[in-house]
């Protein structure tokens, strides 16, 4: 997705991920979009960077090693009310996903999920495309939607080959330990 310096400028991503291999793939697909990432590893780290970074925008794992994360989301946007969380989860369920949006999450997104929606998630809760929404209000695309799939997917095949296997868990194709 090509963001412009001023979009990227005004918005600090802070990625609160504890499992490294998908940190490093949402902070390469986001820095390759021109965004600025700030990551954190548990709740408490991710509080920190909170406070000291300023973003307007979370990317938020919901198992963390040291708190919830639906419990961490209701921090931060106590702390910044209108702070976008989108809430991310290889464990979804749809009472999970309505908690999440009841309790002010952004968006919920499944794990796994592909660059492409990520970056429309981030571009989306970032106000590059509308403002924030409420819940089941549509977003119109625009031109700023188009996304470079091919530099996005190159950065998820580098990925891919790096990762030392992948199994079946759950019907799914996760990553797991």
């Amino acid at each position: 997705m090509s963001i412009s310096p001023q979009t990227a400028a005004r918005l600090p991503i802070l990625l609160i991920e504890d499992t490294p291999s998908l940190m490093l793939l949402y902070r390469s697909v986001l820095t390759n979009a021109g965004l600025v990432v700030i990551t954190a590893k548990t709740a408490a780290e991710g509080l920190d960077a909170f406070h000291s970074s300023g973003a307007k925008l979370v990317l938020l794992d919901m198992i963390l090693p040291d708190k919830n994360g639906l419990d961490l989301m209701q921090d931060l946007l106590r702390l910044r009310p209108d702070t976008h969380v989108i809430v991310m989860t290889a464990h979804g369920s749809i009472n999970m996903a309505v908690d999440a949006m009841r309790a002010g999450a952004y968006e919920f997104l499944v794990k796994p999920f592909d660059e492409v929606k990520l970056l429309n998630a981030v571009a989306n809760a970032g106000g590059i495309l509308s403002p924030r929404r409420g819940a089941g209000q549509a977003v119109a695309p625009t031109a700023q939607t188009n996304v470079n799939s091919s530099a996005l997917s190159a950065v998820l095949k580098r990925w891919r080959a790096s990762m030392p296997r992948l199994r079946r868990c759950r019907g799914r194709w996760p990553l797991c330990s």
